[in-house]
């Protein structure tokens, strides 16, 4: 397996941009918000676990894939082969499910 997803190592999960304290680690980023003196405090992530990641890359797969799905839409409604209220009626009434369409194409290929 690649490491195109891992932290980088060595390199702090975040720091504090209000006191500048460093956060080795996402448990330190926790504990230091939930000190009453760090309320309000806002952290920089800059070196996010794996997961995170890989669910920040497929969030944005998802969004750029809408965004398409979206302007392709636009241009049906712009070119009169349906109203905006029958592609709005439409996807109300439509399943879309990432995790179940992965799976069924997985099994396809």
């Amino acid at each position: 397996m690649s490491n195109l997803f891992d932290p980088t190592p060595g390199q702090d999960y975040g720091f504090c941009r209000t006191c500048s304290k460093p956060m080795p680690t996402e448990a330190d980023k926790n504990q230091h918000w939930a000190s009453p003196e760090s309320q309000g405090h806002t952290i920089h992530v800059q070196n996010q676990p794996r997961p995170t990641r890989i669910r920040d890359h497929i969030q944005q797969g998802v969004d750029d894939a809408m965004s398409s799905f979206y302007s392709e839409m636009d241009s049906l409604i712009a070119q009169g082969h349906l109203t905006e209220e029958e592609a709005s009626s439409a996807m109300k009434t439509a399943f879309v499910d990432v995790a179940d369409g992965w799976d069924e194409y997985s099994n396809d290929n």
